[in-house]
Formats: structure tokens, sequence, C-alpha cells
């Protein structure tokens, strides 16, 4: 669980065995921002006796147990764009925008430039490299001088949790 102080009522929510898409009443992105299915909206937090902490979600089914007993506090999307024809080739993070069921783009939220002078970016997701139980994402970002010296490319491997 992330640290209790950085929970936000009415913005985040607790997510039970999250499968993805394509499993009905198991994919958190689903119903939008609307709590259901395999999510609830957090409504308040608050410290309890003995040192203990308590969430307070919207009411909420949970139609699948999670066989790890197992959840996530959900923050909301998080897109990774690289953009390698932009006059300075940028790769951005952008937050704070809703969880919908289709992605959006470009998505409507706060963008972060993490790099520029990007001249070629691959980014993918393989889920199905370890039986399923961990995904990779490949990263692979080529930089040049804006001036015609120099360029140099970065890969990176990134083993992913696929367990709900």
């Amino acid at each position: 669980m992330p640290n209790f102080a950085t929970i936000v009522p009415n913005s985040d929510y607790i997510v039970v065995y999250n499968l993805g898409s394509g499993f009905t009443n198991a994919d958190a992105y689903a119903s939008g921002p609307a709590s259901g299915g395999n999510k609830s909206l957090i409504t308040a937090v608050a410290a309890g006796a003995g040192g203990e902490n308590i969430i307070r979600m919207a009411s909420n089914n949970f139609n699948l147990d999670s066989p790890g007993r197992r959840f996530q506090v959900v923050s909301g999307p998080v897109t990774y764009a690289c953009d390698p024809s932009a006059a300075v080739g940028t790769l951005q993070r952008i937050s704070t925008y809703n969880i919908s069921a289709a992605q959006p783009t470009p998505p409507a939220g706060v963008a972060a430039r993490i790099a520029q002078n990007i001249v070629g970016c691959t980014i993918t997701y393989n889920q199905n490299v370890i039986n399923q139980r961990a995904g990779i994402v490949a990263v692979w970002l080529n930089f040049a001088d804006p001036s015609g010296g120099s360029s140099v490319n970065l890969f990176q491997q990134i083993q992913v949790s696929n367990v709900p």
C-alpha cells in the first residue's frame, strides 16, 4: 500500500483483482471514472485507533475475489508520449486526467517534459513473456545533438508484475 498520506480522497481508487481489458468486471478502466466492477472511489481517509488507518470508499460489490487477497490504490492513468517529429523531439509524462475506457489521444492532463533532442523512440509492452505472471516494457530512445554532432541510443527493459 502506498504511503497513507499520499492517498487523495475523491480522486484515488481501490482496485481489486484487475485483469485488464476484455475481462468483464475485472478491468479498472472499463467504467471510466465511475465506481463499479473492480474499483471503488476512495471517499475519505483517517487515522484510526491503535495506529490503524481507515479508508472509506463508495459502495461497490466487487464482483470477483482476489485469489492473492491483494488490492491496489490507483491514482489515475499516466501516459508517456514520445514525439521525435517535434522541433526538439520530446518525451513527456502526462498525468492528472480521468480514467477512461479508451486511451485519449492525446490525453488532456498535465504534461512534464522528461527529455528532448529525441530523433527516434520505441516503447513496447509484451505481457506474455514469463507465463503471464510478468511482462516486459522495452524502451528505446535515440538522442542526437541538435548541432549535428554525436548521437546516442539508450535501451532499457523493465519487468512489470502481471499478478492481479
